[in-house]
């Protein structure tokens, strides 16, 4: 077995190879069973015939009372034949064994008590010879077209020895014999090729099952959503990145579109009326997330199924942070050879005319706004560097409630403020997330940092900064809300709030809440802008599901 064998073999599901019903340990017994029933039929029927005196003259008419014998024995041998074949006991060869004999010596005690050979049941012997081509492999099928054809010649040489008949038919035994024997090999000859039909059969049913289940793993544990309706809008499949997307229930079996997202249902809509429109995300309220549906006809007619993927936004979001580092990186190399040089001869020559004592006072504040805005603009040129620099996020499984708390000790005795002005709200207490703990550090130090610059009350006092978060049924995942009581940010600027340079401040850089959301996006987290209905600005981090360990063989 190849490595990729292997591979495939631990990731598939384990899959029972099942024989096909009609065998069990490679026998078959359903065929044996049937032709046990047709004995008990044969049997039934010659003891009818013959009591019943409905059946021709022909049957018992050399020796009525040996051939009443022989349908009586053979009708009760038949019928426990067929039970110990319902039973499947003793062996399958042994029976098969006993009801080829007897069949052979109660045909042929029947055939003699009808007149010999005439009386044509003679040619009953063919079938089971056939069935013993059937059911016997190998040589042993033709044993059995041997006995037949002797006891043929050897009821003609004991009529003809004890001179019960006027006639011998010695040419019509030597052609039941060819007959025999040509049964016997034609039915050895069907029944390998039935079972070798039967095995590819098999074979090929397993693989189509395996095949199946291969599909079913696939799709249930692709990443992004599947979700299949038909023309009308019924359900065939929904995997489970598509009910965690849709924020779907996990026993809950949604029948139509427009139960599962009367959203996504009115988007296919409009895409099979277009299918050009039904572009860009869609905002999922169950789960408070971005979708972005993606679809395909299963079928040319218009009213064939439809495929739907569904993709998490923020892995598209994952993409264009690869290439904004990527530009980023080229740009602030630029910066860096291009402004800082010469930035630092300016910064440079004003600090050395600020030396001079033969400045007056209005020169020596030229000087100073000339310092001021060489170092706003140097703090541009770090904030860029740094997170162009930045060599990517390390994310760790971490307790949030331990990590708010660390961090609120923490930026308190930095910003000198007492740590009575955090109010903290985790539940569960035990909520994980994964973030780098470094670059989260940063990101709730530039949020906590914003709420104490601007979140004054308009009222006067001092500001409060509300740290709440963890897992909710209305929120996708563990969350933090950093949240103050100010006067908040109007619709205009909380729309700009993210971009670069952004900001409504003389004295700042406008890339503190740019930089929060590039290292939330980083760790595959989404920083967010939210308008409390009570006031004041509250920012939210999604955080990306803590990755489980991994299970040990």
């Amino acid at each position: 077995m190849t490595t990729a064998e292997a591979d495939l073999e631990r990731l598939l599901p384990p899959h029972r190879e099942r024989t096909p019903p009609a065998y069990v340990d490679g026998r078959p017994w359903d065929p044996l069973l049937l032709y046990a029933s047709y004995r008990v039929l044969l049997a039934g029927l010659f003891a009818g015939l013959h009591f019943s005196g409905l059946g021709p003259r022909l049957l018992g008419s050399f020796d009525a009372k040996l051939f009443a014998q022989s349908s009586i024995g053979y009708l009760v041998i038949a019928a426990l034949g067929l039970a110990l074949v319902a039973r499947r006991k003793p062996d399958f060869g042994v029976q098969v064994a006993l009801m080829l004999l007897v069949d052979i010596v109660a045909l042929t005690l029947m055939m003699h008590a009808s007149s010999g050979l005439p009386s044509g049941l003679g040619m009953l012997l063919a079938i089971p010879v056939a069935a013993g081509g059937v059911l016997v492999a190998g040589e042993m099928a033709l044993l059995y077209a041997a006995l037949a054809a002797l006891s043929i010649l050897g009821e003609q040489i004991f009529a003809q020895w004890f001179a019960l008949f006027d006639d011998t038919h010695y040419t019509q035994a030597g052609i039941h014999g060819m007959v025999f024997f040509t049964t016997a090999l034609a039915a050895r000859w069907l029944a390998g090729h039935l079972r070798q039909s039967e095995a590819i059969a098999a074979q090929r049913g397993l693989d189509l099952a395996n095949l199946a289940q291969l599909n079913d793993y696939i799709i249930r544990r692709l990443q992004s959503g599947v979700v299949v309706a038909d023309g009308d809008g019924h359900i065939r499949l929904v995997n489970t990145s598509a009910r965690t997307l849709l924020g779907l229930p996990e026993h809950a079996q949604p029948h139509e579109l427009e139960e599962l997202s009367p959203e996504l249902a009115d988007r296919l809509q409009a895409w099979r009326r277009d299918p050009t429109a039904g572009g860009g995300t869609l905002r999922i309220a169950e789960v408070d997330s971005d979708i972005l549906p993606r679809f395909a006809r299963l079928g040319a007619s218009t009213g064939s199924g439809t495929l739907i993927f569904l993709d998490d936004s923020s892995s598209v979001m994952r993409q264009m942070v690869q290439m904004k580092q990527a530009s980023l990186g080229r740009l602030t190399g630029s910066i860096a050879h291009e402004i800082r040089n010469p930035l630092g001869a300016i910064s440079h020559a004003a600090q050395l005319l600020g030396e001079s004592e033969s400045l007056d006072a209005g020169d020596a504040r030229l000087i100073e706004i000339i310092r001021q805005h060489t170092g706003r603009v140097n703090s541009i040129i770090e904030s860029v560097l740094q997170l162009s620099r930045r060599s990517g996020s390390r994310p760790e499984t971490l307790p949030l409630g331990k990590t708010v708390r660390n961090f609120i000790g923490e930026f308190s005795r930095g910003e000198k403020i007492e740590p009575d002005r955090f109010v903290t709200e985790i539940e569960p207490g035990d909520t994980q997330i994964s973030f780098d703990p470094v670059q989260l550090n940063q990101v709730l130090w530039n949020l906590c940092g914003n709420a104490l610059r601007y979140g004054r009350p308009d009222s006067g006092g001092t500001p409060t900064i509300t740290l709440s978060g963890g897992r909710t049924s209305g929120i996708r995942g563990p969350y933090l809300e950093v949240c103050d009581d100010g006067p908040g940010l109007d619709e205009a600027t909380a729309e700009q709030a993210f971009e670069p340079f952004f900001t409504t401040d003389s004295r700042g850089s406008g890339l503190g809440l740019y930089i929060a959301r590039a290292l939330c996006e980083h760790n595959f987290a989404r920083l967010d802008y939210l308008q409390p209905a009570s006031g004041g600005s509250c920012f939210r981090i999604r955080f990306a599901e803590p990755t489980p360990p991994e299970a040990t063989p």
